[in-house]
């Protein structure tokens, strides 16, 4: 319960950050920050609460209708592939070419004229 409370509340600060008035107030590295880095933690906080809350539905059978999951179940695709994805993205093999790249890396061209 207490990872959906802090989801929820995490969920307003995205909000009220993105309000025109409020962007225009802060500057671009603390906006930068609050969409990009606490957007993914909101995202953790809210998968993991529907994470534990549904976790004894997801595999009763009495709850799959039709043959479809249930909604939680289906819920919680986009934002386990988000995380996921993200996971790899931040390992150190390839965040270190990412950050070479957003500074103004460019590789060396193999044939010299």
């Amino acid at each position: 319960m207490s990872l959906g409370i802090l989801g929820f509340g995490l969920l307003i600060l995205l909000g009220i950050t993105s309000l025109p008035s409020v962007s225009n107030a802060v500057n671009w590295r603390e906006f930068h920050f609050v969409q990009s880095k606490l957007g993914h933690v909101t995202l953790l906080f809210c998968t993991a609460h529907t994470l534990i809350y549904g976790w004894n539905y997801f595999f009763d059978i009495h709850y799959y209708a039709w043959c479809l999951p249930p909604a939680g179940t289906l819920s919680l695709i986009i934002p386990c592939t988000v995380l996921v994805l993200k996971f790899f993205l931040i390992t150190p093999c390839i965040d270190r070419k990412l950050t070479k790249i957003r500074q103004g890396w460019e590789r060396s061209p193999k044939h010299r004229k």
